[in-house]
């Protein structure tokens, strides 16, 4: 993350990543059906954690029979909900499958 010319604020990413002592927990659920150009896909992330919500860009992997297709949904509340279009039916989706996120496991 780079603050270039006052234009962005890397404030809340050191207030809630760097300073703060807690981490997200996250909740994943999801449904779809079929759209006029593929499958919608209706997500709903939560965070579950006691205190404070993190801002966080929360990389989302659809898995289908042909592959995997990526898409990120910006969670900055304590529930952000998100529809995609996919071209396949989706088997499952995983959210930060590369672990990239600083976060607590699924109780």
């Amino acid at each position: 993350m780079r603050e270039t010319e006052g234009r962005l604020s890397a404030d809340w990413f050191f207030q809630e990543w760097v300073y703060g002592a807690a981490a997200p927990t996250y909740e994943l659920q999801w449904s779809q059906r079929r759209g006029t150009r593929g499958f919608d896909i209706d997500v709903i992330v939560s965070q579950t954690q006691e205190g404070a919500v993190f801002t966080m860009p929360v990389d989302l992997a659809f898995h289908t029979m042909h592959g995997a297709l990526r898409r990120i949904v910006l969670d900055s509340a304590r529930t952000a909900s998100a529809t995609f279009t996919v071209p396949d039916s989706v088997t499952s989706v995983s959210l930060d499958p590369g672990n990239w996120i600083l976060k607590r496991p699924i109780p």
